[in-house]
């Protein structure tokens, strides 16, 4: 290869290795900057810093110095029973694991404060699919069939039990509403709407400008606002009594509080006043000092969203700060993989190599002669055949003379000793001929 040829092809690898490394560059800023501004989370994650997210509440109160603020993204029966106060924001309607309600209600009773916060956009569409599914849920039952009066009703037979009276109930009844309410033990799956007493409803609004709630009339709180900023008409409906009613959209509730054992349960048709937007452009301060309560120590459930941590091989290497040992593999894979694809040893001129070559075939040759005669001629008839094409070289035959030639084959016929014993005793024989 000329030095014009190598010139342009180690300026054609510096170009390549030039636009992969600016390619590089280029994916990894963008990553960086998708991943500080969150937009790969879901929407009202304490990561995101968009206007969607909880980022500016989660570093707000971070930087409260008698707060410890954390993050929990394991399954939520991991979650430790402590005082603490653990905001669910961005939650949607779906039936859960018994385990995980009774494991989030035994957190509650032990003096934690619960705070979920749907999401009203996905609720709106599950209470519209509802909706559109109830009158062909309707139409495919049918009617039911109406029953006789009169004379032509039947009476009752003997041991039927009578019907029991409008407002009382019997005991078996009263157990059955009870393993009804309380959700069966066998069933895997649990809707806390109907465990906790609470469902929602889409309300309209008549008022034009921005939608805001307003706070209870028999609420009393120095924190909690008059009002608060309200962008959905999503409200709660089916209360069960133990619920406090906080705050009111068009006189219907849309956070509503209960305690429950040593804790407390806040419960809000949507997170838009935890959102980064509500904080900049709506900030209800004394709302949100109160969600957080007493506690000391609030965490920010992003397990429900999808976002969970699984540790794996990387993530120990990174805990017990393995880097130089990774560093050393990779370098002692890279040496294997560059003594596989180079030799180390010096590379050799044109000439060289070709000589080199030369000889080998040279061994090459001499050794399929010696394995051809090894398969053909036995060892004890080696020196015979050696005495033999000795007497067909007509030259030498003539050289040394008849009488020469006979006593040569007699010694090699007659002699007991080894084959190389035996060569050597002719070959000095023919040398003593050949002297003058």
């Amino acid at each position: 290869m000329s030095a014009g040829n190598r010139l342009r092809r180690a300026a054609g690898l510096v170009c390549v290795a030039a636009v992969v490394a600016a390619s590089a560059v280029v994916v990894y800023r963008a990553f960086v900057i998708s991943y500080r501004g969150g937009s790969m989370y879901p929407r009202y994650s304490s990561h995101r810093a968009d206007p969607m997210g909880l980022r500016v509440l989660h570093d707000a109160l971070a930087r409260v110095p008698e707060l410890r603020v954390t993050r929990f993204q394991q399954s939520m029966s991991r979650l430790r029973t402590e005082p603490a106060t653990l905001v669910v924001a961005g939650a949607i309607r779906s039936d859960d694991p018994r385990y995980i309600i009774e494991h989030i209600e035994s957190f509650v009773n032990a003096g934690g404060r619960l705070v979920i916060a749907f999401d009203a956009e996905m609720v709106a569409d599950d209470l519209e699919n509802e909706a559109w599914r109830r009158p062909l849920e309707d139409d495919n039952e049918g009617e039911p069939e109406g029953e006789p009066e009169g004379e032509d009703a039947p009476a009752a037979t003997e041991g039927e039990p009578e019907s029991t009276p409008e407002g009382e109930r019997s005991d078996e009844d009263s157990e059955a509403a009870g393993k009804k309410d309380k959700g069966d033990p066998f069933d895997f799956f649990v809707n806390i709407e109907g465990r906790w007493g609470f469902g929602f409803d889409i309300t309209s609004s008549d008022d034009e400008g921005p939608m805001r709630a307003g706070r209870a009339e028999d609420v009393q709180a120095e924190l909690l606002p008059e009002t608060v900023a309200w962008v959905s008409p999503c409200v709660f409906t089916k209360l069960d009594e133990s619920w406090i009613t906080l705050y009111e959209f068009n006189g219907d509730p849309v956070i509503i509080e209960r305690k429950d054992g040593e804790g407390s349960i806040v419960l809000a048709t949507d997170s838009y006043f935890l959102s980064n937007e509500a904080v900049r452009d709506n900030r209800a301060t004394g709302l949100l000092a109160w969600l957080v309560g007493p506690h000391r120590h609030v965490i920010f459930d992003e397990s429900h969203l999808g976002i969970q941590r699984r540790p794996g091989i990387m993530s120990l290497m990174r805990r017990y700060r393995l880097h130089l040992l990774l560093a050393g593999l990779l370098a002692v894979a890279a040496l294997y993989v560059w003594r596989c694809a180079t030799s180390l040893a010096p590379r050799h001129s044109e000439a060289q190599q070709q000589a080199r070559a030369d000889e080998q075939a040279a061994l090459e040759a001499d050794a399929a002669l010696v394995g051809l005669l090894r398969r053909t001629i036995p060892q004890r008839w080696v020196v015979a055949a050696c005495c033999q094409a000795w007497r067909h070289d007509s030259l030498d035959a003539e050289r040394h003379g008849e009488a020469a030639v006979r006593e040569i084959n007699e010694a090699a016929l007659t002699s007991t000793s080894e084959s190389v014993e035996r060569y050597r005793a002719l070959a000095a024989l023919v040398n003593e001929r050949k002297k003058p």
